[in-house]
């Protein structure tokens, strides 16, 4: 199940002291909550080391909650804010540049109006965006291999060393509610109840699995990829990180889950 308190547990801190080299470094939160805890479809670059965060794992929730909470009683109007849809780009004042591409899909949790953008499909092939977890299946087709030929190339934020791809099998690193890509072979594939399981090794304490609601698995596969018929193929995976005995990704959408050769 993914977190739902308000503090960040990482899973190497679990088993050493050392410090953690998170995938994404892109720093600092969105000024319109100062620290709100939650994951950032926009991030801003301030030089320290943190990571794209789920709204259930993030750090801060309740001081950034009453810090809104107390803008709101001074009578402070806040100026509304647009995201861009179908990815993630940690440059605020670049996402702020995007040329909407239609009317808003609605608004996020926080009041943000998700817009899809023009320039989306330039960014992540630039390596300056990373395809979002919750993108449909349309946005999936198109931005999924752009964002392969930018980190094939080593373009952006994939040279400079602040985005990576992890090994499915083994410790990964990173903190509950973190964004975080892996790869690796799924060595098995079973259903418990309406949840199916994909395992990449044979110890569950390190090694990644991947749940699906049975409700979810159509969306998930709505790509052409049958998650039942994983076993022994080699695979991506992008989504928030959680901990139930090891580490564990939800997928729920087709741009989590991608076939390798």
């Amino acid at each position: 199940m993914l977190p739902t308190n308000s503090k960040t547990e990482s899973l190497e801190s679990k088993r050493s002291a050392d410090p953690l080299r998170l995938l994404a470094r892109p720093t600092g939160f969105e000024p319109v909550t100062p620290r709100l805890g939650i994951w950032c479809s926009i991030l801003l670059s301030y030089g320290r080391l943190r990571s794209f965060y789920h709204p259930a794992g993030g750090r801060g929730k309740a001081r950034g909650l009453a810090v809104a909470l107390g803008l709101a009683l001074a009578g402070v109007a806040q100026a509304a804010e647009r995201i861009p849809a179908d990815v993630l780009v940690p440059d605020a004042a670049l996402a702020a540049l995007g040329t909407p591409a239609g009317p808003a899909r609605g608004v996020d949790r926080w009041g943000r109006e998700v817009v899809p953008v023009l320039e989306a499909p330039a960014w992540v092939g630039e390596g300056l965006a990373l395809v979002h977890p919750d993108a449909d299946a349309a946005a999936a087709a198109v931005l999924l291999p752009l964002e392969s030929a930018a980190r094939s190339g080593r373009r952006g934020h994939w040279g400079d060393g602040t985005w990576r791809v992890q090994a499915a099998s083994g410790r990964i690193r990173g903190q509950v509610g973190e964004l975080v890509l892996v790869e690796g072979t799924v060595v098995a594939v079973g259903w418990a109840g309406d949840r199916l399981y994909l395992n990449f090794g044979t110890d569950r304490t390190t090694d990644v699995t991947a749940r699906v609601e049975r409700s979810a698995l159509p969306a998930v596969a709505a790509v052409g990829v049958d998650p039942e018929a994983l076993a022994g193929r080699r695979v991506r995976l992008r989504g928030w990180l959680a901990f139930s005995g090891g580490p564990l990704i939800e997928l729920s959408g087709p741009a989590q889950l991608e076939l390798l050769p």
